[in-house]
């Protein structure tokens, strides 16, 4: 199985994490590569979908058309012509979602009966052609139809060889955080059970930005039963997590202040020398665990976010002393 790397942080989806390491010339990228926490901060999955079009298909550019036609060409198009509009469809649908979110006209008119038209494009589209599936399926499941659901619960079931380097899976649970249905968070916290750490790290971090997720029992039970797990990004992106709930919950504390310590990443790099081996990215871990920590605001922790504003990473240090001016505040 292919070994993913994670490190914990918070920036933001699409951002370029500071010296991340290349891939080797002719490796497909992995898609946990670049993963941060929390991984989504966007209001719905259908957003994200672009991010995996870009990855399946490229940015292709080509005429406008409109949502109708883009959709007509995904189902009778050429190879070429399917995936440029599959691309542009998706744009459209996400510039419409921004929209709609924003309280603004819909940049492109839905024409009557579109849902449907794509609930058949789904349908229809070889169950071979999973990318175009799943991009089809995300649309669908944050409109709330069940179809989308099932595609992407169909998509997280893929086997290894069927989905190497994970591409499909990552994105698959990216979304289903986002839906309400009690089978789909479901879903994805079962996927905290996988053998694979790339996907448990990204359950950990997709659980803690579930739209109402902290009055969700299922869902803190779920983070705080990895707060053992044996591999360091795990256990750091679930107590990260469980302190973006609302309320926070200080069950990963414990978890939080390990992170502070230097040595946790030293004796993690000699298990394996492709972790932590930046300081950069050990600073980034600190910094979240830093903020995680003021989040919850715990007393005993005053103390020892007191100390870390001499600490000798300046990053740390500064997190630190933002923590202590808002607490005078």
């Amino acid at each position: 199985m292919e070994e993913r790397r994670i490190e914990i942080s918070d920036t933001p989806q699409g951002q370029e994490p500071d010296g991340a390491a290349a891939n080797a010339p002719g490796e497909p990228e992995s898609p946990y590569r670049n993963l941060w926490v929390p991984l989504v901060i966007v209001p719905a999955g259908i957003v994200i979908s672009v991010v995996l079009v870009f990855s399946l298909f490229g940015a292709l550019a080509g005429t406008e058309r409109s949502l109708g036609e883009n959709l007509d060409l995904v189902t009778s198009g050429g190879k070429n012509e399917r995936s440029q509009a599959l691309f542009a469809l998706v744009q459209q649908l996400g510039e419409n979602h921004l929209a709609q979110v924003e309280g603004r006209d819909l940049p492109w008119a839905v024409p009557e009966g579109f849902l449907a038209r794509v609930a058949t494009t789904a349908g229809d589209t070889d169950v071979e052609d999973r990318g175009m599936r799943l991009t089809l399926g995300i649309f669908l499941a944050t409109q709330g139809e069940s179809q989308g659901t099932d595609i992407l619960l169909e998509t997280l079931a893929l086997a290894e060889d069927v989905d190497p380097g994970g591409h499909l899976r990552f994105q698959a649970v990216a979304d289903l955080a986002y839906l309400r249905e009690a089978r789909a968070i479901q879903a994805v916290i079962d996927t905290l059970g996988r053998d694979d750490e790339g996907l448990r790290t990204l359950a950990a971090a997709t659980l803690g930005r579930i739209p109402g997720g902290g009055a969700d029992a299922a869902v803190r039970a779920a983070l705080r039963g990895v707060l053992d797990d044996p591999s360091i990004d795990v256990r750091g992106t679930a107590a990260i997590s469980l302190s973006h709930l609302d309320p926070p919950d200080p069950e990963g504390a414990r978890v939080l202040r390990d992170l502070l310590d230097p040595a946790l990443y030293s004796a993690a790099n000699k298990l394996d020398r492709e972790k932590y081996r930046r300081g950069s990215s050990i600073s980034k871990a600190r910094v979240r665990a830093v903020e995680a920590l003021v989040r919850l605001g715990l007393e005993e922790d005053r103390a020892l976010l007191e100390a870390l504003r001499t600490d000798e990473d300046v990053a740390v240090s500064e997190a630190a002393m933002r923590a202590s001016k808002g607490a005078d505040e």
